[in-house]
């Protein structure tokens, strides 16, 4: 299809979809980030906020479309529930 204006006539213009994209080396940057954080040993952690020794919540990630899925050991800390005039001076 041509598209007519007052010099003649063009083709029109093809942009790609943005919601196509492919976006493979991210895809595989984001399986090796949390392969090689899966495989790490958590370390023991200091809460930056109350001080306190941090817990840890073993967290699943998987990737959409892959069969693989990853556990990652999630630092958290039971303080961020509380308000700060709880927390230790």
């Amino acid at each position: 299809m041509k598209i007519s204006y007052s010099g003649g006539e063009m083709e029109p213009l093809s942009f790609p979809d943005p919601r196509r994209k492919d976006h493979g080396d991210l895809k595989q940057d984001i399986k090796n980030f949390l392969k090689a954080t899966a495989n790490s040993q958590a370390s023991q952690r200091v809460c930056p906020r109350c001080g306190e020794w941090m817990g840890y919540v073993d967290t699943d990630f998987s990737i959409y479309g892959e069969d693989s899925h990853f556990r990652i050991r999630l630092p958290v800390c039971y303080c961020a529930g509380r308000s700060s005039a709880e927390l230790p001076a």
